[in-house]
């Protein structure tokens, strides 16, 4: 487990989650991104207090035109514990010197498919891309419409931060409907994948 900000833990994948439940986490919130090629069950996440909160394709560009939805698990703790050490805000990496380093800005640990958000918004860091946004418990009704606009939606409010997400809701994802929402196909993708990041 990580503690990226002292009111959030990323369970990292593969993580036993038997190890973390509302009762023993020692910040606020956790989350947890379930690949599809990941073993863990929706049982085995629900078992242990998370819920899925939404579904989003991986569009890391290395996996252009691939089908890949993602499922982000989240968690609030019914009683905070005391933290045993500091955040340690950890980024996975791929090619932080190459055409590819703009995406990395943000990147959550566990891998290529999922980042941690934070102020300034940007369209090119985050509306494309599986994003959990921390924000201030209260924000502007400018960044109230800049989310709206980006296909984000509230997820929670805690002590410290708001947050929120963008994807499609589990009961309402599709591939065809992210597809449509970003005016490409399957095939144009794989064909211009790295487009805009170049």
């Amino acid at each position: 487990m990580v503690i990226q900000f002292p009111d959030l833990t990323e369970v990292m994948y593969g993580y036993e989650l038997a190890n973390i439940s509302p009762s023993t986490c020692q910040t606020e919130f956790a989350f947890q991104l379930k690949s599809p090629v990941a073993g863990t069950s929706d049982r085995t996440f629900k078992e242990s207090g998370f819920k899925a909160v939404s579904i989003m394709n991986n569009w890391w560009p290395s996996h252009a035109g691939e089908i890949r939805p993602l499922t982000l698990y989240w968690m609030r703790a019914t009683e905070v514990k005391p933290l045993t050490q500091g955040p340690n805000r950890l980024n996975w990496k791929y090619n932080s010197t190459g055409k590819w380093a703009i995406l990395e800005q943000h990147m959550a640990g566990s891998g290529c498919g999922l980042k941690i958000g934070e102020l300034p918004f940007r369209k090119i860091l985050f509306h494309k891309y599986f994003t959990l946004m921390r924000l201030p418990v209260e924000i502007t009704p400018l960044q109230k419409r800049w989310l709206a606009r980006y296909n984000f939606r509230h997820l929670d409010t805690g002590k410290l931060a708001s947050y929120y997400v963008n994807g499609w809701k589990p009961e309402e994802y599709t591939p065809a409907k992210e597809f449509e929402y970003f005016k490409t196909t399957q095939k144009e993708w794989r064909e211009t994948g790295m487009k805009g990041y170049d």
